[in-house]
């Protein structure tokens, strides 16, 4: 059995995905690094991954059927590299355009983060409290951003490798 096959790689994705937001919370809470709206945006992209884990897992146990597991898998893995493209996106936008400017204040990422409530509903996990400039934080030299990043790519990567083993099966 491989390491990772396509039946194990949505719990270590979502695994991932809550120890990301872990990090979030501990650099939040922790460390004091106040999140800007982006930041926030991420962390909805990571509850996004977690969701849609769950949502695949409840699919595949809930049905026999080998052709709807098999599109069950197929979603799954599409709905996550969508998500990872949009947080791509922002994170890239984060690095060069936002984290440069001290107002991100009703920017795209403030509209989104109103339109969905989600502060309202949990404000110590998603409110933003600081401006991209201000939230600029390095870890040995580092910017914050470039870890998260990298974090995204290598979920990226684990979402092209399952989508791939689907079709190779």
């Amino acid at each position: 059995m491989k390491l990772f096959n396509q039946q194990v790689l949505p719990g270590v994705i979502g695994l991932l995905a809550i120890m990301g937001m872990g990090a979030a919370l501990i650099a939040q809470y922790g460390f004091g690094l106040q999140p800007c709206p982006y930041c926030i945006l991420q962390r909805v992209v990571l509850l996004g991954l977690i969701i849609n884990a769950s949502f695949f897992y409840i699919g595949q146990s809930s049905c026999l059927s080998e052709k709807f597991k098999k599109y069950n898998s197929y979603s799954y893995f599409y709905f996550n590299m969508l998500i990872l493209i949009f947080a791509l996106f922002t994170i890239v936008y984060q690095y060069f355009i936002a984290s440069h400017s001290f107002s991100c204040e009703l920017t795209w990422a403030d509209q989104i983060l109103q339109k969905t409530k989600l502060m309202d509903m949990m404000p110590s996990v998603f409110e933003p409290r600081a401006s991209c400039a201000e939230a600029k934080f390095y870890i040995i030299g580092i910017s914050f951003e470039i870890y998260v990043f990298i974090f995204l790519m290598m979920l990226s990567a684990l979402s092209i490798k399952g989508f791939f083993s689907i079709k190779q099966k």
